[in-house]
């Protein structure tokens, strides 16, 4: 790769990044609760994802996350004191915690989905179904790829 290349990708990443979170946090002021952070949504929708599975446990949830367990438990706390999350235990073992999403925080859920509906549909509107084709695919590597140096770095 030509070191252009390399700059357009780099500049691409950076800005993307940048500017997909300050889209994101000014949909969640406007359309969900203005106490909420980006960080604070994806746990939520973190816990949505793994309620499904039913392995919405704190130890699965970090995991998920690629957060300690300690800055779990801080997020956590932080929105149960909101109202967005709520605890269980199960009675065999209490030191299994189980998170779980309040009415407000399913509606915090369903505000985020539909931010992204409306990004990726935005998004994909200025593109063919071949042009919208070839980005799957270069993203699935570029996914992939970042996965992979994730996983390595823990």
């Amino acid at each position: 790769m030509q070191d252009i290349q390399n700059q357009k990708i780099n500049d691409f990443f950076v800005s993307a990044f940048n500017n997909l979170l300050i889209l994101e946090e000014a949909y969640l002021r406007k359309h969900c609760a203005a106490d909420l952070s980006v960080r604070e949504v994806h746990v939520l929708a973190a816990v949505n994802k793994l309620s499904a599975e039913q392995k919405n446990t704190m130890a699965n949830i970090a995991k998920f996350l690629c957060v300690s367990p300690g800055s779990l438990t801080t997020a956590v706390n932080t929105l149960v004191s909101k109202g967005y999350l709520e605890r269980s235990y199960t009675p065999r073992d209490r030191r299994v915690v189980f998170i779980h999403l309040s009415a407000s925080g399913e509606e915090a859920c369903v505000k985020h989905a539909e931010y992204h509906r409306q990004l990726v549909s935005a998004a994909a509107d200025k593109l063919t179904d071949k042009e919208v084709d070839v980005l799957i695919s270069a993203l699935d590597k570029v996914c992939a790829f970042t996965v992979e140096k994730a996983e390595r770095a823990e």
